[in-house]
């Protein structure tokens, strides 16, 4: 476990903190928006593909302009073929902007398709989640894992782990 809470620490050290110099406004840096990320409902049965509703909280005092697909990455253990970063695809669809006021809510829904009992038992650490806001790439966030093993199936057509695109709500 002391592994996983360091690859955490390593994830959102990679982006969390920037410092401004004396004097300058946060306008004129034109940093990406506050943002935090949280687990919202899940639906679907227990071994089957469900899905995960990932909540992005505005958590800035301005409204912030979200826009598109989440990138959302799948972190877990070293697999010998592919790696150890399962990064999702988008699921077909729309998209469309968003505007957060400060302490609204969006969310994607995340599909996960868990193993068979043949398949590989991966099970990812955390998810690590950036989302495009109006002043480029929010910083990423992660959570924990806890939903279990899922099924890769990186680089397949019509995988049945994917991400779905950002909407207003909680979901």
């Amino acid at each position: 476990m002391r592994n996983g809470v360091l690859v955490l620490a390593a994830i959102v050290a990679c982006g969390a903190f920037v410092s401004l110099a004396p004097g300058s406004s946060r306008a004129s840096a034109a940093l990406p928006c506050q943002l935090a990320l949280e687990f919202g409902s899940r639906t679907g049965d227990p071994g089957n593909q469900f899905q995960i509703n990932l909540v992005v909280v505005n958590k800035d005092f301005v409204t912030c302009r979200l826009t598109g697909f989440p990138a959302v990455e799948l972190i877990g253990p070293v697999d010998p073929l592919l790696g150890s970063i399962f990064t999702l695809p988008e699921q077909s669809g729309r998209s469309q902007v968003v505007a957060l006021r400060p302490g609204q809510r969006a969310h994607a829904v995340l599909t996960v398709l868990p193993p068979d009992r043949q398949s590989a038992q991966w099970a990812p650490g955390y998810v690590r989640v950036v989302v495009q806001t109006g002043a480029g790439p929010s910083f990423a966030m992660a959570l924990p894992w806890r939903f279990g093993a899922v099924l890769r199936q990186d680089g397949a057509s019509h995988p049945g782990t994917y991400i779905g695109p950002l909407r207003s709500g909680a979901g």
